[in-house]
């Protein structure tokens, strides 16, 4: 561009020049600088958007005092407000008069103007060129101009700058000073030398320039400039301008990118910049030194040439406090040039030194580098790097000694440094290692300094600052010394001496009984950290807590209430150690009546040389009046007496603090004495006797009762201080006073009185009261009082104690009004008589009381508040009672502390007039409880002692003294069981499902806990309820089912007298609920000679007489009472009593019982002719060969008799029968039809035959010409030998094997043929005698291929024989090898046992038939986990009972194979047991199987889902999950062969599980034929309608709108159906009628259509839908259950297709059972899994990363880490097993945070690792190891174990291990989710393995998912029950414990 445009360009935009010079501050310079805004001209040029951006920032920096903000200057300026706001600001001065609400452009525009007119003519800036109308015009270029005219003005020409004279040069001429940039860049260009600066553009382009300006403004604050890199030019100016906006206020008006923008705005930087000259540092700036790093120092071991040995921790110290700020940094590498890990912690000490630590591993020359600086530059230490000689390792850990303050268990403060010495003489090279954990197990908290104090001694220092117990871990050569880790408890810091107290409450004297005003202060503020602890000693020892209140700032306030007469000590502590002063005695006093009151400012607070005054008010009382004060100054005291029984006290305190004045009557302090009051230090500007007071309410014969009293104050020459008015009138009552504030100092101050007589008013000023205070003014009495009399007998002598009598109060003379007359009687101790007042109506009182004992009465009479001059009188008492016929029982000399006492008073007539007074030691007083018995004579009188010592008890009638009274008794602690007594019902008899109740009686027998129990056939809650504290308490229980019941009571934990007590429980008393039954009461089965037998249940109908007579028999029948509520009743018809008629007459409590008298009819004993027989046994179709044939035997009809079944075979043979009772009378006969033929059945009944003889033909069956003996067919047997035949049936069709072995001599061996699961039988047989034996084996009745063949047996074989022989199936063949085998360890957990307390037992029954317990462990959750160490193979039973019984699921079968077993394998929870609706695992291990497929099959009670991962070592991981309970069959196949063990049984339990279900119905409608009468009622009728195969089923009935009957079913079959409707048993009209059935109509749930994402997956929280649609599948029912976790929220809605949107919402994540059924038929059962947060569930997680681990050689050490708390290395043993087969031991030793096997592998391939505790694997074991190269990796590879994922207890850390080397890198997350936040911590031992705890706050179930690369590993997530407090944990009483 020419230099001519852009001149036009500056002429365009240039702002105004000034015409005016003379009135202008802004000089021709100023307006030339001006002129540098034209130089850039674009309307999108970067620099325009700069500058506006900085002037809008300028412009709010000053706008915000004032509270505004404008986010335009385009726009916010146009009103003129924020215009004038912001002038104001900059100049200080009010702007002339605007318009607040400018709404009109011509309101505007005058804003506007008077801004400008003030701009010129007030502040001399001249405005050229911008008017008004330019800015309400939004014209940016020209209010740009105007905005820099004001920074130009206000920000760069006018401040005065320090160390700068220009600004004084500037005048009007030109050529005087420098322009406004000349003075700016000169300022810079001073502060930056070392910097050329000639511009505000370029030179500040990298941000070094801002660095250099900032650490000149403020040395130290930002030092390092000149080693920043110019490339990083925004990081740079970044740092600089946070520094300066944060320590020197700079603001940043321009961004830190915006200065390193080429196109910066040279305006924007002057702006910006012009804030530095008048920049001040900020206190706490982190001023800092230049960082030099040559200023360094290293030393210490860890850095020498020579001395360090591998496996020894070395330290090393940086030491960097001559260095200026910076970081320290080092690399430490080993002799292969790889890093390794060094620890570096600072320790914040006074030579600012780092502790560097690291642990050499290799031996060979380590180098040590160290560097310091900040992160953009750091650089090496002077001798850096450092080059050290790593020795082999040495060093006996166990020689170390550790002794000092600091290992100590107790004594150590927080912040207070402390140590300890390590001896390391005896120990060896190496170098000792100190780790301190706090209670948080944080290792940083608390820094550690090791040095070396001499050869041998190394000493640790160290401080922390947290309270609690901390671990102190001390190593050498990175083993434990001896007693490491030591536990350390630190303890807060707190001084309390420098406590302090105040309060009344704490004085020796003056606090009283009843006393409310007992209040205290502990001030803590300068006593450090500390829980103030505060505790009174009453008199007799007693305790009692006060509760402290905390007010803040250290200040705690405690309060009590003295109930009793003596000494008291209060005791305070501070951080557990008393207080200064502690302990304070208190003298506490008897409760006293006295008239002198006290009120004034000097009894609340004054000041220091001011005299502090009080009034002191006798009302009349005589004596002596005395007053102390006790504080910090002595002080004197001042006592005027105005002469009408009032004074005031002034006394001067010339020191502050904490006064206490004590105001004596008669020696005595009055109530509410001493006052504590507050005296604060000496004001000087407080004046409080230039305080005026003038008005009315202060003239002192002025006031009018009722009427406002007013007077002012004039405090304004007084100073600053709250005035207080306070008025007080003659008898002590506060007076309301209201102040009104009317100006500076002055007041206003009104009251009105409300009794006359005499007022002070009380004015303070700043506590102190004013030069005329109190004023004392007069109400005027218009009554005169000395008229009124008192007369009558009551006042007069003569009176006895309890008798009624009265006087007088007349007040006719007085004067008129209506007035109070008020009075009081007292007894000579002060206590007041109650009495009753009668109004007469005519200026009169009659008064009527009762003294209640001899004595002094004083009787005291007011009239209108005043006393009447006849007033006070005293009166004489006499008594009046002959009580020499009175006499005391009972009452023991010696009674027990805190128990009731009870005894008893003869000849007592009233017991309303005995009363019993208990004084104890201390002087305490109780009244006792007396109770009068029926006849009037005897009361009984009960209290309890609450001291130990001497009682007296003074036993008053009618306020007299018995004779002997007062008596002394003695009490002592102790308690005495056998003076407890129970009585009541509820101890005789009790009654089911009602409550029953006892009482018992505990007087006299001692404190002591009472201890109740209650043992039976059902749980029964008690509960006590105490009974008026007299020792007694009544007991309730409801029992829920009959027997007897245990109840134990005792006393000090001593059964009392009868106990336990057998208590029976019965039903109530419920005729109807009686019921007979039994076959003596069925008509059909009564028979002659046959005893007859029947029950009667009454066990719900509670005790009563019960008859039973049996007509027509000549014995009567045998009743036994069974003591349940049930009786046995039996009788025998006798031989020929056929034909006759009984009848049973049955009464209960005299009645007759429900549905008796029976009538029977007695039957013959045996009827053979009434035996039916049926079953395909015979059939006259006949039956197959070799199959079982059956025959039912029904003899329900026929009597009793002995039953006899034979069957003869085609040859003569006699096959053998097997007869089965299936109960009812009903028998079951079974044979084999072995041969083809005829068969004979022959069936009798008690001798009689039931039929001729049966002829059954057996038919041929399968294809015997397919089967071979495959093995087995012996030619020599050994006799006492068990042999098995093999038989290859594959595809020979329907038929089984049979098998006949004959002796010579004809007699049959014994034999046993089991079809296996191949297609293949089993001949097992065994010969007891030695000869000739003939075989002959058949399929389907043929013979089949070599079946029929001889065998010689001998009484011994050979020795090739007898190999032979151990083929057979059931032989078990041992081989003996140099190792003992190795079995998998079984565990079960989580088995639920009942909770009701008892006790468990386990045993394990092994395949030869022994039995072994194995161990039980309580998880604490109401379940049990079991574990067994098997010791051979097989199929093992497991016995798990309760109180004798099996638990659920037991017995539980497992098979056990030896872990290095060349066969298949299957093992693992899933095989055994499992939880409805939870994935069950199993593993199965194919190691050395060869090729084959796997099959697996689950039968049970509902489809199980089955899911297999291949783990690519040889095992196949296993889940399945039951959605129903029971016994589930689990088949595994290789080869479609079962595998050993195979199949297995699985009980599944429905544990846990929450269910909720809808039912929907669909129904066909008919209409009933013809008319039914509108007023026939529905509910009269009852419809059934008769489908064709004869069911018959209820309809429901409805009214149709056209009156007629509706008649609605749901269709179960096609065809012809009738339908019914009767009433009162007798059809309707048209009733029946036919309807035919559609088969469509009929509900098929094969038609039925469930779609939707509801089914295949869920979220918490979360309506999950899914789709039935029903609209082909007929009419039906619809139902749906779901089941799960948590019981879901089941919602449905039809839809206009007939079809149902069904949605539920889990609120706990896990698996879901959804059944849905059709018209009774199942649609689906499928298992869904709900996932996200849970209700009230916390979830916490992390995740790392996890690096693969070196791949291992063969003849390279291998190691495997784990860790098992408290468990030792000595405990454990491992092996190792090779791929070949090869087992060998491998060496366990201690490893930092755990152990590790170790072993050297001799071949490659995978290895496995057996670690076992007590002979069992630990959680985890066995473990895969693989040597070499890894064949693949994955989340199926990684491994996990430990007592963290099987259980845990709250609050302790849950432990466990993952194994994630076999599965290579990849990223690990763990998270545990449940009731409670978990706090996670993990370690990586960098070898493949990791170690972690959590910690929960809460008990529950919780979650422990462990994923890897995002899947979860097997057997994830785990589900851990934490289970809460040991101390409130349930407890499982286990029978037995693995020894």
């Amino acid at each position: 561009m020419t230099e001519e445009s852009n001149r036009m360009r500056r002429s365009e935009f240039s702002p105004p020049a000034s015409s005016d010079q003379d009135h202008s501050v802004t000089n021709d310079k100023e307006i030339q600088q001006v002129d540098i805004m034209e130089d850039m001209i674009a309307d999108d040029a970067v620099w325009k958007r700069i500058q506006q951006n900085t002037f809008t920032r300028w412009t709010n920096e000053h706008l915000k005092k004032i509270n505004m903000h404008i986010q335009s200057l385009e726009t916010d300026l146009e009103d003129g407000l924020r215009l004038i706001g912001l002038l104001q600001v900059l100049s200080g001065k009010i702007m002339p008069k605007h318009n607040k609400k400018p709404s009109f452009r011509s309101q505007k525009l005058e804003n506007v103007s008077v801004a400008l007119k003030f701009l010129e003519k007030d502040e001399g800036i001249k405005i050229v060129n911008i008017d008004s109308q330019a800015i309400v015009d939004r014209q940016l270029k020209l209010i740009l101009g105007l905005i820099w005219h004001l920074i130009l003005h206000y920000s760069i020409s006018m401040p005065v700058w320090e160390g700068d004279e220009s600004g004084t040069k500037q005048g009007n001429d030109k050529d005087k000073g420098p322009t406004p940039k000349q003075r700016l860049l000169n300022w810079v260009q001073n502060k930056v030398p070392e910097l050329s600066v000639s511009n505000f553009t370029s030179d500040w382009k990298d941000g070094r320039t801002i660095g250099a300006l900032v650490d000149s403004v403020a040395p130290g604050l930002c030092p390092d400039w000149q080693d920043w890199n110019p490339k990083e030019a925004l990081q740079n100016a970044s740092e600089a301008m946070t520094l300066a906006d944060d320590w020197l206020n700079v603001r940043q008006l321009i961004k830190p990118e915006e200065i390193v923008n080429p196109n910066i705005d040279e305006l924007s930087m002057m702006t910006y910049l012009s804030q530095y000259p008048s920049a001040k540092l900020n206190p706490g700036a982190p001023i800092r030194e230049k960082t030099n790093p040559n200023r360094v120092r290293c030393y210490g071991p860890g850095l020498e040439s020579s001395g360090c040995s591998v496996g020894t921790p070395v330290q090393f110290t940086v030491e960097t406090f001559s260095a200026g700020t910076g970081d320290v940094q080092v690399v430490l590498e080993n002799p292969k040039g790889k890093s390794e890990e060094v620890e570096v912690h600072f320790n914040n000490d006074r030579n600012l030194t780092y502790t560097c630590s690291y642990n050499p591993k290799l031996e060979g020359v380590y180098t040590v580098k160290v560097l310091f600086g900040n992160e953009r530059h750091m650089l090496h230490v002077p001798r850096s790097p450092f080059n050290v000689n790593v020795d082999k390792p040495s060093g006996d850990a166990s020689k170390i000694l550790v002794f000092g303050e600091g290992v100590k268990p107790n004594g150590i403060i927080t912040g207070k440094q402390t140590y300890f010495d390590i001896s390391t003489e005896h120990a060896g090279k190496g170098v000792p290692d100190v780790v301190i954990l706090d209670p948080n197990g944080d290792r940083q908290s608390v820094p550690v300094k090791l040095r070396q104090i001499n050869e041998n001694v190394w000493r640790c220092e160290y401080s922390s600052n947290i309270v609690g117990l901390h671990s102190v871990n001390v190593f050498f050569n990175r083993e434990h010394v001896p007693g490491s880790p030591f536990p350390v408890e630190v303890s807060p810091v707190c001084d309390p001496k420098k406590v302090k107290t105040s309060g009344r409450g704490l004085q020796p004297k003056g606090v009283r009984v009843d006393d409310k005003t007992c209040t205290f202060w502990i001030h803590t503020e300068l006593a450090g950290e500390g829980i103030p602890e505060a505790k009174l000693i009453e008199p007799g020892g007693g305790t009692i807590p006060i509760h402290l209140k905390d007010l803040g700032s250290g200040k705690y306030e405690g309060k009590y209430v003295p109930t009793k007469i003596g000494r008291y000590v209060a005791m305070i502590s501070y951080g557990g150690h008393e207080i200064l002063n502690s302990p304070f005695q208190i003298q506490v006093g008897p409760k006293r009546f006295t008239g002198v009151r006290a009120y004034g400012p000097g009894l609340r607070g004054g000041m220091v040389n001011h005299p502090a005054k009080f009034m002191v008010d006798t009302n009349g009382e005589t004596g002596a009046l005395g007053f102390q004060i006790e504080g910090p100054g002595q002080s004197s005291i001042d006592c005027e007496d105005f002469g009408n029984m009032t004074c005031q006290v002034s006394y001067l305190p010339v020191a502050s603090g904490d006064y206490y004045v004590h105001i004596l009557a008669e020696d005595e302090d009055i109530e509410e004495s001493p006052f504590f009051v507050k005296i604060e230090p000496h004001q000087p500007d407080v004046h409080p006797e230039l305080v005026e007071c003038n008005g009315r309410g202060l003239e002192a014969q002025d006031l009018v009762l009722n009427q406002p009293a007013e007077f002012l104050v004039d405090a304004h020459r007084a100073g600053t201080a709250p005035l207080q008015v306070e008025v007080m009138d003659e008898k002590g009552h506060s007076v309301p006073v209201d102040v009104d504030k009317k100006g500076l100092g002055a007041y206003k101050c009104s009251y009105k009185p409300k009794n006359h007589g005499r007022h002070s008013v009380i004015v303070s000023y700043g506590g102190v009261s004013t030069k005329k205070s109190p004023y004392r003014v007069q109400a005027p009495n218009p009554f005169n009082i000395s008229k009124v009399s008192v007369n009558g007998p009551g006042v007069e002598s003569g009176l006895l104690s309890t008798v009624p009598t009265k006087f007088v109060i007349d007040t006719r003379a007085s004067g008129q009004g209506d007035q109070a007359v008020a009075l009081s009687i007292q007894d000579d101790k002060g206590k007041a008589i109650p009495y009753h007042v009668q109004d007469n109506g005519d200026d009169t009182y009659s008064v009527e009381y009762t003294a209640p004992l001899p004595g002094k009465y004083q009787i005291r009479v007011l009239f209108d508040d005043d006393e009447i001059p006849q007033s006070p009188m005293s009166v004489i008492v006499q008594p009046h009672l002959d009580l020499s016929n009175v006499h005391v029982q009972g009452l023991e000399p010696n009674i027990f502390l805190d128990s009731p006492t009870e005894f008893q008073v003869e000849g007592i007539e009233d017991k309303q007039k005995l009363a019993c007074i208990v004084l104890s030691p201390s002087g305490e007083k109780q009244e006792a409880l007396a109770t009068q018995d029926g006849n009037g004579q005897v009361v009984k009188v009960a209290f309890t002692p609450s001291e130990e010592g001497p009682h007296e008890v003074e036993l008053l009638y009618d306020g007299l003294n018995v004779p002997g009274s007062p008596f002394m008794v003695n009490v002592t602690r102790g308690s005495d069981s056998s003076r407890v007594l129970a009585h009541g019902k509820g101890l005789q008899q009790a009654i089911v499902n009602e409550p029953n109740v006892f009482q018992i009686e505990t007087k006299g027998a001692g404190t002591s806990g009472l201890g109740l129990t209650i043992e039976g056939p059902s749980e029964a809650v008690m509960t006590c309820m105490p009974d008026n504290r007299d020792g007694s308490c009544r007991v309730e229980y409801t029992p829920t089912a009959v027997g007897v019941y245990d109840i134990g009571i005792t006393f000090g934990e001593k059964h009392i007298p009868g106990s336990p007590f057998k208590v029976p429980v019965v039903h109530s008393m419920a005729f109807e609920n009686v019921r007979a039954y039994g076959n003596g009461l069925d008509n059909t089965k009564v028979r002659e000679g046959v005893e007859q037998e029947f029950t009667i249940d009454a066990s719900e109908a509670g005790p009563a007489p019960m008859s039973c007579e049996i007509k027509g028999l000549k014995e009567p029948p045998l009743v036994v009472d069974n003591r349940d509520g049930t009786f046995s009743v039996s009788y025998l018809p006798p031989i020929g009593s056929a034909g006759t008629d009984l009848t049973c007459n049955l009464k209960y409590n005299g009645k007759d019982i429900v549905n008796t008298p029976v009538h029977l009819k007695v039957k013959p004993k045996v009827e053979p002719d009434q035996v039916e027989l049926s079953g395909e046994g015979i059939s006259p179709k006949g039956i197959l060969a070799s199959l079982p044939a059956s025959i039912t035997i029904d003899t329900t009809n026929a009597g009793n008799g002995d039953l006899g079944v034979e069957v003869t075979g085609p040859d003569g043979r006699k096959r053998k029968v097997e007869i089965e009772d299936e109960a009812d009378g009903k028998y079951k006969a079974t044979f084999l039809p072995d041969d083809l033929g005829d068969y004979k059945v022959k069936v009798s009944y008690d001798g009689h035959l039931v039929n001729a003889p049966i002829p059954v033909t057996a038919h041929p069956t399968g294809s015997a010409e397919l089967c071979r003996i495959t093995e087995g067919r012996e030619e020599h047997v050994e006799v006492g030998q068990e042999y098995c035949a093999t038989v290859n049936c594959k595809n020979a069709g329907i038929g089984a094997v049979t098998c006949r072995i004959a002796s010579g001599e004809g007699d049959d061996v014994d034999v046993e043929v089991e079809e296996n699961s191949d297609e293949t039988y089993s001949v097992y047989y065994k010969v007891k005698e030695g000869g000739d034996y003939a075989v002959d084996m058949k399929y389907g009745g043929n013979p089949i291929h070599g079946g029929s063949y001889n065998f010689k047996a001998d009484s011994s074989v050979s020795e090739s024989e007898e190999r032979s022989s151990y083929q057979t199936v059931r032989t078990t063949k041992t081989t003996k090898t140099t190792e003992e085998e190795e079995y998998r360890s079984l565990e079960l957990n989580r088995i639920p046992v009942p909770s009701t307390g008892g006790l468990l037992t386990a045993e394990v029954k092994m395949p030869t038939g022994k039995m072994e317990k194995p161990e039980i462990e309580d998880n604490r959750d109401g379940t049990v986990s079991i574990r067994y160490a098997p010791h051979t193979v097989g199929v093992h039973e497991l016995l798990l009972k309760y109180n004798g019984q099996d638990v659920q699921g037991s017995p539980y079968f497992f098979f056990v194979d030896s872990v290095s077993s060349e066969s298949l394998t299957a093992y693992g929870p899933g095989l055994t047991h499992g939880i409805c609706g939870e994935p069950c695992n199993f593993t199965v291990s194919t190691k050395g199987s060869g090729a084959g497929g796997l099959q697996f099959s689950i039968e049970g009670n509902s489809k199980a889902e089955i899911l297999c991962t291949d783990n690519k070592d040889g095992t196949v991981s296993v889940s399945y999950i039951a959605t129903a309970p029971g016994e589930y069959k689990i088949s595994v196949k290789f080869g479609d062969k079962h595998i050993r063990g195979s199949p297995f049984t699985s009980k599944i339990t429905g544990e846990g599980r929450k269910r909720n279900q809808i039912s929907v119905g669909s129904f066909s409608e008919v209409t009933f034929p013809g008319k039914v009468t509108t007023d026939m009622d529905l509910r009269s009728l009852n419809a059934f309608i008769h489908a064709p195969s004869g069911l018959e089923e209820p309809c429901f009935l409805k009214r149709l709108p056209n009156g007629n009957i509706g008649i609605s079913f749901t269709p179960r079959e096609a065809g012809e159906h009738e339908v019914s409707v009767r009433k009162a048993g007798t059809h309707i009209a048209n009733s029946p009628f036919k309807i035919k059935v559609d088969a469509k109509e009929v509900g098929d749930a094969r038609k039925v259509i469930v779609t939707g994402s509801g089914l295949t997956g869920g979220k918490t929280h979360e309506e999950n839908t899914f789709n039935v649609n029903t609209k082909n599948a007929g009419y039906g029912g619809l139902s749906l259950s779901i089941e799960g976790p948590s019981k879901c929220d089941i919602k449905y809605q039809d839809k206009p297709d007939n079809s149902l949107d069904i949605s539920y919402i889990p609120t706990e994540p896990g698996y879901y059972i959804i059944n849905l059924t059709f018209a009774d038929a199942r649609v689906l059962s499928t298992v869904v899994k709900v996932t996200g947060e849970g209700s009230n569930r916390h979830r916490e997680k992390i995740q790392y990363q996890r690096e693969a681990v070196p791949v291992t050689e063969v003849g390279s050490e291998c190691r495997l880490t784990f860790k098992m708390p408290g468990v030792t290395a000595f405990e454990l043993s491992a092996s190792v097993t090779s791929p070949s087969g090869m087992t060998e031991d491998a060496a366990i030793s201690d490893v930092e945070d755990g152990y590790g096997v170790q072993f050297i592998p001799k071949e490659l391939g995978v290895h496995t690792v057996s670690v076992k505790h007590q002979e069992l694997h630990i959680p985890g074991s066995p473990f895969s190891f693989t040597v070499g190269k890894l064949k693949d990796g994955g989340a199926h590879r990684v491994h996990a174990g430990g007592a963290g994922l099987e259980r845990g207890e709250q609050g302790i850390p849950c432990e466990f291990n993952v194994w994630t080397r076999e599965a290579g890198p990849g990223s690990l997350a763990i998270s545990v989710e449940g009731p409670s936040k978990a706090e996670i911590d993990f370690k990586d031992r960098k070898d493949g393995s990791c170690y972690v705890s959590y910690t929960v706050a809460e008990p529950g179930e919780y979650r422990v998912g462990i994923r890897f690369n995002e899947e979860s590993i097997p057997d994830s997530p785990y589900k851990v029950y934490v289970s809460p407090d040991t101390g409130e944990a349930k407890k499982v009483d286990i029978g037995q414990v693995q020894g």
